[in-house]
């Protein structure tokens, strides 16, 4: 608001602008509204992926086989306690990172190479192989049954 004054006189009158701003009001309220329930739901969803990932463990936890699940990369993104075992590894240790952390760097290119061969065909294979750990100390023999597998995020 303001004032209209003529020279040296008291004002006569005053002139308001008024700016009807309801729709914007609505607009972040209902942008307010909307990052709630967004941040509810990325919160729900993370929830059931922390669950389903601990599911999943306990199931590969409880077969006395050996898994190891890995990235394209090499990289690993999963064990059971049977391969941890089995290479006197923990997950936490191997998690992100190739099979040198656990086996030689010879027994680690062969078995990458292995492992590239099964994501380039897409079959299953089942073969014997040896391996001797990273610090030297161990030497396995063993049948992998590797295959390969392709998710498709929606």
């Amino acid at each position: 608001m303001a004032p209209l004054r003529q020279v040296e006189e008291q004002s006569t009158f005053h002139i308001a602008v008024v700016q009807d701003i309801t729709e914007r009001r609505r607009a972040e309220q209902n942008l307010t509204t909307c990052n709630a329930t967004l941040e509810q739901e990325v919160s729900r969803r993370t929830q059931e992926g922390v669950e389903s990932r601990q599911r999943l463990q306990a199931i590969l936890d409880g077969t006395s086989d050996t898994v190891f699940v890995k990235d394209i990369e090499g990289r690993s993104l999963l064990l059971n306690h049977a391969a941890g075992r089995c290479v006197g590894t923990v997950q936490e240790e191997v998690i992100g990172h190739d099979n040198r952390v656990i086996f030689s760097a010879a027994d680690t290119q062969a078995m990458m190479a292995a492992d590239r061969k099964i994501i380039t065909s897409g079959a299953t294979m089942t073969y014997e192989d040896s391996a001797t750990t990273a610090d030297g100390g161990k030497d396995h023999s063993f049948r992998p049954k590797d295959l390969s597998w392709t998710t498709k995020v929606v």
